[in-house]
């Protein structure tokens, strides 16, 4: 079974609802982006039937997390339990492993040259849900860990 996760950039602009009685209350405007490249957003507020139009160029960057086929990564066993194999299809020049916590705090980092293959050591971490992320030259590979 493949799985392909897209990032989707979302742009929040603040522009001016106009409610009656002549109260000014803030409204949200979301924009979504499924592509990298520069967009140029538009604003027009009217208040009291006068307009004024503001455009700013605007640059999306949307990261491409799932680089990585489904034959050239795999990590097991997952839940793990004190042990984490990760074994990749070449070997890359400069490896990044990371395992972060639901809140986004690194609880493991190592920086690796030269491997196809590597253990992990998770007996330092409580039985939970983690974040794994392994990056090499151009590539990035995110996955649910569960931990028992």
């Amino acid at each position: 079974m493949k799985y392909h996760l897209l990032i989707l950039a979302v742009i929040s602009i603040q522009s001016i609802g106009v409610l009656a009685m002549d109260t000014i209350l803030p409204k949200l405007i979301q924009n979504t982006y499924t592509e990298s490249g520069i967009y140029n957003v538009s604003q027009t507020v009217t208040y009291c039937g006068k307009s004024d139009t503001k455009t700013k160029a605007i640059e999306i960057p949307i990261l491409n997390i799932d680089r990585f086929k489904k034959e050239q990564i795999s990590i097991y066993p997952n839940p793990a339990t004190d042990k984490l194999f990760v074994n990749i299809d070449k070997n890359y020049q400069e490896i990044d492993v990371s395992i972060f916590d639901v809140s986004g705090k690194i609880l493991f980092n190592r920086k690796l040259k030269n491997k196809s293959s590597l253990t992990l050591n998770l007996n330092d971490l409580d039985s939970s849900t983690y974040i794994f992320s392994l990056i090499t030259e151009g590539s990035k590979f995110v996955r649910k860990l569960i931990v028992k």
